[in-house]
């Protein structure tokens, strides 16, 4: 094998399956071959090896309980009853909540929803008055040369935005205009 050339996915299954005694008798001989003469298959042959060790170790060391299997398929038929549960649970409070819905809007049609009644002013100039008012009272700190600033604030917020609308009008405008005289010029109009 060539030293620069990692070794394939395809080597490391062939050292597994060796190691395994999965390998066909010729694939055998070649994969423990290659083992002795080739320092990477030797040294991933290692690997495997250190790897089996330590969960040969560990495998004595932790002993699962023996009625692992049984809480284990016990949890499973737990969740799947609370699962069952809450579905039931979920379909029965939403049935509730149809029920009370058309409940009330029973007790509502028989009896009737009163409004109440709009008081609207026969004379408007009272309360355009009354509105005045009320903005006076909230402008009385304010110059009265300033107030019609401070009551168009939206349209002075927007100022820089109408100013470059303006400006691009112009724009075009004069584009417009010196394109029209172009034309006419070459009299195409």
């Amino acid at each position: 094998m060539d030293e620069n050339e990692p070794m394939k996915q395809s080597d490391l299954e062939q050292i597994s399956a060796w190691i395994d005694g999965e390998l066909p008798a010729e694939q055998a001989d070649r994969v423990a071959q290659l083992v002795e003469q080739d320092d990477d298959w030797r040294a991933a042959y290692e690997q495997f090896r250190a790897v089996e060790q330590a969960t040969d170790m560990l495998a004595e060391t932790i002993v699962p309980p023996e009625d692992l299997p049984e809480r284990i398929i016990q949890s499973v038929y737990r969740r799947r009853r609370i699962m069952k549960a809450l579905r039931i649970g979920v379909s029965v409070a939403a049935a509730a909540c149809v029920l009370i819905a058309l409940w009330i809007g029973g007790v509502f049609s028989r009896q009737g929803v009163k409004q109440p009644a709009a008081v609207i002013p026969q004379d408007t100039s009272y309360v355009i008055a009354k509105i005045e008012k009320k903005i006076d009272t909230i402008f009385k700190d304010v110059r009265p040369e300033d107030r019609f600033i401070v009551q168009n604030l939206t349209l002075f917020k927007e100022y820089p935005r109408i100013e470059e609308y303006r400006k691009v009008a112009e724009i075009v405008d004069a584009d417009t205009l010196s394109a029209l005289e172009a034309l006419e010029g070459a009299r195409r109009l």
